[in-house]
């Protein structure tokens, strides 16, 4: 507020008794009131030279121009995965934590580039007894494990719908929060479309070597086509989730559904990724014409019966002779 803001101004004043510099650390300075901004912004353009200012912000854009213009500014990027991989292993070591590379994996990717979240995640982790793999990890952080997204997508392509309900239901048990599992979900099929479209896709991807395979082989199944509509019924169901929590589960079930079978779908996209299967099987020369069913097979012959009834009969005739005249002329 500009009270503190002023009652701040007031004590910059004052050298600093025993070091150099006097360090005001203001953190998420986006949330200043405009009256402070104003009253500190005389101070931030000549402040006194034993002091120092550090303005933290994870939303630069909410700050004023007249704010910017007089810092010096330095963007801190999120940490890599495999940074805070080896970190959170030598942690691990120096704490004598039994955990697998895998399960430290899963926590520097849940972690999004920030290394105190993943070792709040590792401390978590760390409270449990024996050792911590990368299923027990997922279950104590209420993640899916990547290999369990991955099946779940195979079972959508495969058009297993009984399958994809026991793994919602799975992933309702553990997690305790479907959109979690619906957000995993999305990224893996995000992960499928840049395997799909980069060559050196390993650099957009964080995942093992492992599950770079089984992404490698289950994405072979699917168009770009098909990947975009199931990206987009995820987005608007997470959308709608978001909107009304109480039919989570009723409407992940329905997005699923959908996404296994396409005729019940009648959106533009739905009707593309359709046509782009039938395109791939022309290609491949593996479309057929389905088989008529017994029902059709005896419509067809009733009908084929029917129109033999309606033809008239032509009897064939033969023309009469010379002598056939003569003796009817006689007659």
């Amino acid at each position: 507020g500009v009270n503190d803001v002023r009652d701040l101004i007031d004590e910059i004043a004052y050298t600093p008794t025993e070091l150099k510099y006097r360090v005001y650390i203001i953190d998420e300075v986006h949330m200043m009131s405009t009256q402070a901004f104003n009253a500190l912004l005389k101070t931030l353009e000549e402040p006194p030279s034993h002091v120092i200012f550090i303005l933290a912000t994870t939303e630069i854009h909410k700050l004023p121009a007249t704010i910017i213009s007089r810092c010096q500014r330095f963007d801190f990027g999120k940490i890599d995965t495999s940074i805070i991989c080896d970190r959170l292993a030598y942690v691990a070591k120096e704490e004598n934590i039994d955990v697998s590379e895998d399960a430290l994996f899963v926590m520097a990717k849940l972690a999004g580039g920030g290394l105190r979240d993943a070792l709040g995640y590792l401390e978590l982790c760390a409270g449990q007894s024996g050792k911590i793999d990368a299923r027990r990890a997922s279950e104590l952080l209420g993640v899916t494990p990547y290999d369990a997204l991955l099946s779940v997508a195979d079972s959508i392509s495969s058009k297993d719908i009984g399958s994809v309900f026991a793994q919602i239901s799975d992933a309702c048990e553990k997690t305790n929060d479907i959109s979690v599992f619906m957000e995993g979900l999305t990224s893996v099929y995000r992960d499928m479309l840049v395997v799909k479209t980069v060559p050196n896709y390993k650099k957009y991807v964080d995942i093992t070597p492992s599950q770079a395979a089984l992404l490698e082989k289950t994405a072979q199944k699917l168009s770009k086509e098909k990947i975009l509509y199931y990206i987009k019924i995820l987005n608007d169901t997470l959308f709608l989730i978001q909107k009304n929590t109480s039919v989570k589960r009723l409407a992940s079930e329905l997005a699923l559904v959908r996404m296994c079978d396409e005729k019940l779908d009648t959106s533009n996209d739905a009707l593309l990724s359709r046509i782009s299967s039938l395109e791939d099987k022309l290609i491949l020369g593996a479309y057929s014409s389905p088989a008529p069913s017994p029902v059709q097979k005896t419509e067809e012959k009733a009908e084929e019966k029917q129109e033999k009834a309606e033809k008239p009969v032509i009897e064939d005739t033969v023309p009469p002779t010379a002598d056939d005249a003569q003796k009817s002329l006689r007659s």
